[in-house]
């Protein structure tokens, strides 16, 4: 039987966020409920003192095979009004 790491799986960005909430809202309520591993990656400059200046933004990244699963699930979400698609995109 064969392991497989983190280290081992190739995983691509499907989703971009505004706000960490809205990253979270994305990876909780609608990747992890249909069993997909979510990596959410960091990339706010956290320097400016304002929260309002910070800038940069989340992303979501999921293992490659359940890449296109992944964005059809968070595309019907936008379009149901669970997602703000003001606050994200979907890569």
């Amino acid at each position: 039987m064969t392991h497989r790491t983190q280290a081992d799986v190739s995983y691509a960005e499907v989703y971009r966020a505004a706000h960490i909430m809205e990253a979270d809202r994305a990876a909780v309520e609608i990747l992890q409920p249909a069993g997909i591993a979510v990596v959410r990656r960091d990339r706010v400059i956290h320097a400016l003192p304002a929260p309002s200046s910070e800038v940069g933004a989340y992303f979501l990244a999921v293992p490659e095979p359940d890449a296109d699963r992944a964005r059809r699930l968070l595309d019907r979400a936008q379009k149901d009004g669970i997602l703000d698609s003001d606050a994200g995109q979907v890569l």
